[in-house]
């Protein structure tokens, strides 16, 4: 399809000057974005971002929703799926992991002591916090769900409900904060970042984010309202820096989608749910899941999986408080 043919599928009238929100340079046409309008890349540091930007409502609002199962938008359905896919794994007593997360524990066990404070800003369906206290960690949460805080906090987790600018100065004092594949989701990466910034001035950040749809398998879930940006390297030092942050390490790692510690057993239970009862599954799911699935693992390797960056930073010294 040519450009032209491509922009004949915006439907919000997306405007042509549009400036990249992290270093403010020019951008040009990238791709479609279905049912939205168009992604735009950023001629400087590469950021592909929606256009437009803004969401008809708060992103707050927006997953609240989602997780609800009150949304009916391509590519925000999963996530009431998502939460009850969970539900029933932990029911049945089995894993929630996500190996996605492998290289972000790894660093935390490496950099931060053992028992400190790590908060998990977008702690979602808790994933990682459940693996930060398996690790010895103290798991602190922070999500716009409503949905989530009530049952991770009645799994005995602390957990705060709302935006990061809005906790309370005594709440809690991290050594560290982790924001994975949250950074998308904000019209305001900038902002989103220095309100981590300003409300734990002292603790490191590690950042994880993906490079979206730049290879095969494209599919709604890149695309808003769901996905706002997606990332380079350069675009997130940049946005880091200009945080108020010194970005130490940015590196590029590429791990399968298996969010539940399997490769396409989300997609199985999407494609049968009703139907295939996870009951059935259970008495076989620790000897022969990796038999079992090796289809889907196998075709998540032959179709590219995408990069995804992994930030770690510091507040940096000159942006300290005064």
């Amino acid at each position: 399809m040519n450009r032209a043919g491509a922009r004949s599928h915006c439907v919000n009238k997306p405007t042509t000057d549009v400036r990249c929100p992290v270093c403010g340079s020019e951008t040009v046409h990238h791709c479609p974005a279905p049912n939205w309008g168009e992604m735009r890349r950023c001629l400087s540091c590469g950021l592909v971002l929606a256009n437009p930007m803004p969401l008809p409502e708060s992103s707050t609002l927006l997953f609240d929703k989602a997780y609800r199962g009150e949304v009916s938008t391509s590519g925000l359905r999963r996530y009431a799926t998502r939460l009850k896919f969970r539900d029933e794994l932990k029911s049945l007593g089995m894993d929630v992991q996500n190996t996605g997360k492998r290289p972000v524990m790894h660093w935390l066990k490496s950099n931060i002591a053992a028992g400190s404070v790590v908060v998990d800003i977008g702690c979602g369906l808790g994933l990682l916090m459940s693996d930060l206290r398996g690790a010895g960690f103290r798991p602190v949460g922070v999500d716009v769900s409503e949905e989530l805080v009530k049952m991770l906090q009645k799994e005995g987790y602390q957990v705060w409900l709302g935006n990061v600018r809005n906790i309370p100065p005594d709440w809690a004092e991290p050594a560290a904060c982790t924001c994975l594949y949250v950074l998308h989701h904000s019209p305001d990466p900038i902002g989103f970042l220095s309100d981590i910034r300003h409300r734990f001035p002292h603790a490191s950040l590690l950042l994880s984010e993906s490079a979206g749809g730049w290879g095969r398998g494209r599919t709604a879930v890149w695309f808003p309202p769901g996905t706002l940006t997606w990332w380079t390297a350069q675009a997130l030092r940049i946005a880091l820096e200009q945080a108020g942050y010194s970005a130490h390490t940015i590196s590029a790692v590429s791990v399968e989608s298996s969010e539940f510690g399997i490769p396409g057993l989300l997609n199985l239970y999407r494609a049968f749910n009703g139907v295939l009862h996870l009951q059935a599954l259970a008495p076989y799911y620790f000897k022969l899941k990796k038999v079992l699935f090796a289809p889907w693992a196998a075709a998540y390797r032959m179709m590219g999986r995408h990069p995804h960056y992994l930030a770690t930073s510091v507040p940096a010294p000159q942006a300290e408080e005064k």
